[in-house]
């Protein structure tokens, strides 16, 4: 049950979502809802990193005839912003039809990047300025990755969002720390009892001494400072990947820990971690890893 808010929290909605229950798919096909239902046209999708910036780029390949099936034919481009074809940018904000581009944050979170800066070829106007005069709709995947430092309700990265002048802002993520106007919750064990996820429940995923599958192998949990645990994970380095314990607690993503190891893309998060005697355990939706067991087992 959501709890209900006296009063909204600004232009800020959450909706939380069990990692691997089809967050891509429900974010986008609320865009074209919101062109069906209102008439929005600017849609701006926020990702924290090249890797899931890329992910979004080919659901949109892969779901193009789909969504146009679906809305009757609708005319829309999107694209992912480049600093080398500013072009698009002007074409987001003069277009009739529905546009969706798909940025990293990184992108734009610092004064020196090219969107921030006056730029000739658009005859000396910023290209962040013809974004702020269409009010897009944002959609943040992963909010608390793509804002920094989440113990505090404003950080630069934040501030570099709102500098996009957003209508509102749409947050999507199975970890939120900061729920803004908490709108919807699929939980881990609503995920599961729906059979949206599959549960494993394994010492290490793979044999020691490999690279190419997943391998989660879980150390110890502590609860001295915080509650935290030492997961060995598969991590890369300049001379090449290697197994490495490091510390994680609830909410860190193996993908961000890993320096963006793709098989930790998809659902590796630290969604709860036991300190419990005879019962440690660090759980995500799609793994949870027990020291002192021999073998996976799957249910």
């Amino acid at each position: 049950m959501i709890p209900l808010q006296p009063e909204l929290a600004g232009h800020h909605f959450s909706v939380e979502m069990e990692t691997g229950t089809g967050k891509t798919y429900v974010y986008l096909r609320t865009l074209f809802e919101l062109n069906k239902r209102y008439g929005f046209t600017k849609f701006i999708v926020v990702v924290p990193s090249i890797a899931i910036r890329e992910g979004v780029q080919k659901s949109l390949e892969v779901m193009r005839e789909h969504f146009k099936e679906l809305y009757d034919q609708v005319p829309y481009d999107s694209f992912v912003y480049d600093p080398k074809q500013l072009g698009q940018v002007r074409q987001f904000a003069t277009s009739n039809k529905i546009q969706l581009m798909v940025i990293n944050i990184q992108a734009f979170d610092k004064a020196r990047a090219i969107l921030n800066q006056e730029n000739d070829r658009l005859s000396g106007v910023r290209p962040i300025d013809f974004i702020r005069a269409t009010c897009p709709i944002m959609i943040i995947d992963e909010p608390q990755s793509v804002e920094g430092d989440t113990r505090k309700m404003q950080t630069k990265r934040s501030q570099a969002l709102e500098s996009l002048n957003p209508l509102c802002t749409l947050r999507y993520s199975a970890t939120h720390k900061n729920p803004y106007n908490l709108l919807y919750v699929l939980n881990p064990i609503d995920a599961y009892d729906l059979r949206l996820v599959k549960r494993i429940e394994v010492a290490s995923l793979v044999g020691e001494d490999g690279f190419n599958s997943t391998f989660v192998g879980l150390k110890s949990v502590d609860n001295s400072k915080g509650i935290k645990a030492r997961l060995q994970i598969n991590i890369n380095e300049p001379a090449g990947p290697k197994k490495k314990i490091l510390t994680f607690k609830q909410g860190d993503d193996l993908y961000l820990k890993s320096k963006e190891r793709l098989e930790y893309q998809h659902g590796w998060l630290v969604a709860n971690i036991s300190c419990e005697p005879g019962l440690e355990t660090a759980q995500s939706a799609w793994a949870r890893l027990v020291s002192g067991l021999k073998r996976p087992t799957m249910n």
